[in-house]
């Protein structure tokens, strides 16, 4: 299981994963 965290406020919030090999990376941008 990948851990997700969300970054950011208001319209401009980034969505990152870290996988298994604790790479982090960025899955998606919400606005």
């Amino acid at each position: 299981m990948a851990l997700c965290l969300y970054l950011g406020e208001g319209p401009d919030v980034l969505v990152y994963s870290l996988d298994f090999g604790g790479h982090l990376r960025m899955i998606k941008r919400v606005q």
